[in-house]
């Protein structure tokens, strides 16, 4: 079971290197992984609070204050005050944001396209449903 455990963890970090390949030096606004998975929370959520994206991440605010500046610097999410509490900052998704997250879904959706092309139906339909038992269990 230990030994299953080590190289399913190995498995899923080498997956998410592949899918992390940004392009090479042609990639220069190019989002993260990170980044991708925030646009979408701010976007699902409707102008989250900062501590609302920290918590979703699982990490310190000031942890996800570096990655929203990093959107921010980019033009991809803007900081807002809040209406009733004026100490409170919202975050937003810029219109560059979503042109770039779309642009970024479609270059995920070719490279798994691109990966999973080699392998059978029923290896990929098999694949979705061990996910989504993944997905299922909570700890």
């Amino acid at each position: 079971m230990s030994n299953d455990v080590e190289k399913l963890i190995t498995l899923i970090l080498s997956i998410g290197r592949q899918m992390h390949d940004r392009g090479g030096k042609q990639a220069k606004k190019k989002l993260t992984l990170e980044q991708v998975y925030v646009l979408v929370f701010i976007l699902k959520n409707k102008n989250p609070l900062m501590k609302e994206v920290a918590d979703h991440l699982c990490v310190t605010a000031p942890s996800a204050t570096v990655l929203i500046d990093s959107l921010v610097n980019a033009g991809f999410v803007k900081r807002v005050a809040d209406k009733i509490d004026h100490r409170s900052v919202r975050l937003t998704v810029t219109i560059n944001g979503k042109t770039e997250l779309v642009m970024a879904k479609a270059r995920v959706t070719k490279k798994m396209r691109s990966l999973l092309k080699n392998i059978n139906d029923d290896d990929r339909r098999n694949l979705v449903i061990i996910l989504n038992k993944f997905l299922e269990i909570k700890s």
